[in-house]
Order: structure tokens, then C-alpha cells, then sequence
């Protein structure tokens, strides 16, 4: 394997084991009442299922999210987005520019949905009462939008992956 072979898988296995992390974090301190977080809802939310979760998240809950969850929360895309974007990046190399381009695109939009995610869901967390319609509605959207880019970089990947194991055999 060359070195930048791996330089991503390094990158991957820390972004794996920080999304590991953040799973553990996530449902042994920010599921109160059996709620998921924000960030889990892959089809986003409502506000009254919005107020619902901060009514439910203790002080310490909120602390946390803002705290060391955010941080890792943010090294986490951006690890997960260079890998996927990287990866798929080497494997077109005999690719048109403009199809590697586009293919590294849907990785770069998921770092953008998932920081700006990251960027509402502080503002909720931060509020005093209860939380405004088109805050729940942008943070919702852009939880939507980044598991669908996640999930479209990740089978772009694994077919361009596989397509390229079948052409060596």
C-alpha cells in the first residue's frame, strides 16, 4: 500500500473509532428518556419533538453537547469527509477532472451540512425557552441533508471500490 494509502486508512480508523465515541456519548448521556439527539435523527424533527428533547436533557446533558460532543463532533466530519473524498478522489484517478470533482463534491457537501448541523444545534441547545420554528427547520433540514450526502458518498465509494477490485481480478 503506498503512503497515502495509508495516510487515509490512518485517517479512517480515527474516524471510525470518534464516530464510536460519539455513538457511546450519545446513548449513555444525551438520550434522556430514551430520546435520540439531534444529530441521530436521520429524518430530521420537528419542534415539538425539538422542545421535547431539550425540555428533556439535563443541564449537564446540554453542557456536554455543547462541550466535548461538539468538539468531537466537528474533528469527526472533517476526518470522515477527507477519507471519503480522498479515497474516492485516488480510485477515480483515470476519471474526467470534472466527474472526480463532482464525485468529491457530495463528501465536501456533507462537511457542509454536518458543520452547519453542528452550527443550529448549538443555537438550540443555547436558547432560553422554547426554540423558533425556522431554527428547528434549518437544523432539521441539514440533519437530513447531511446523512443523505454521508450515505450517497459512502455508496459512491463502495461502487467505485468494488467496480475497481472486479476490474483487477
Amino acid at each position: 500500500m503506498s503512503r497515502t494509502g495509508r495516510m487515509f486508512c490512518g485517517i479512517a480508523v480515527v474516524a471510525v473509532a470518534l464516530f464510536a465515541v460519539l455513538i457511546v456519548i450519545s446513548l449513555g448521556w444525551l438520550s434522556p428518556e430514551g430520546l435520540s439527539n439531534f444529530d441521530a435523527r436521520l429524518l430530521g424533527y420537528d419542534v415539538d419533538a425539538a422542545q421535547a428533547y431539550l425540555a428533556a436533557l439535563p443541564d449537564s446533558g446540554r453542557a456536554l453537547y455543547l462541550g466535548v460532543f461538539r468538539w468531537l463532533d466537528t474533528v469527526f466530519p472533517v476526518l470522515a469527509a477527507f477519507t471519503i473524498g480522498g479515497a474516492t478522489w485516488m480510485i477515480m484517478a483515470e476519471h474526467h477532472l470534472v466527474r472526480r470533482i463532482a464525485a468529491l463534491g457530495m463528501a465536501a457537501a456533507y462537511l457542509v451540512m454536518d458543520l452547519a448541523e453542528n452550527a443550529y444545534v448549538a443555537q438550540m441547545l443555547r436558547s432560553e425557552g422554547s426554540v423558533a420554528q425556522a431554527l428547528v427547520d434549518r437544523s432539521s433540514d441539514m440533519t437530513q441533508l447531511k446523512w443523505l450526502f454521508l450515505g450517497l458518498s459512502l455508496i459512491l465509494l463502495l461502487a467505485l471500490w468494488r467496480r475497481n477490485k472486479g476490474g483487477a481480478a
